[in-house]
């Protein structure tokens, strides 16, 4: 047996994009002990629908992504969604295509559950 080095992040982390018609902030916080470190982040740009836009609908929708141990994500659980039925399948979309570098226990890629919380707010 041998030893395992990882190098780890910071159990949370905040990531802010803006556009000329969306800024939201999307934060990852990993319940674990070896938290993945992101390699595709969420692209609220993409995600932001047009229609939304179009209204000027701000909301937010909280989620609890699966992530397998090759650093994909398998599924997204919507836990929480302000307003109702705006934003939840373009957070459900846009998470599938986020990856990671996978969660390590014992210095074996694991799978294991995140939350992700999405804001989305209009630009000026």
């Amino acid at each position: 047996s041998g030893t395992c080095v990882d190098g780890l992040s910071a159990a949370s982390t905040t990531t802010t994009t803006t556009a000329t018609t969306a800024t939201a902030s999307a934060a990852i916080v990993h319940r674990g002990t070896e938290e993945p470190r992101k390699l595709r982040e969420f692209n609220i740009e993409r995600a932001y629908p047009q229609r939304a836009v179009d209204r000027g609908t701000e909301g937010s929708v909280r989620a609890t992504l699966q992530i397998d141990a090759t650093g994909s994500v398998v599924g997204v659980i919507v836990t929480s969604a302000n307003p109702p039925g705006v934003f939840e399948s373009a957070v459900e979309r846009e998470a599938r295509r986020m990856r990671f570098e996978p969660a390590r226990r014992n210095c074996e890629n694991v799978a294991d559950d995140y939350s992700l919380e999405v804001k989305f707010v209009l630009g000026e």
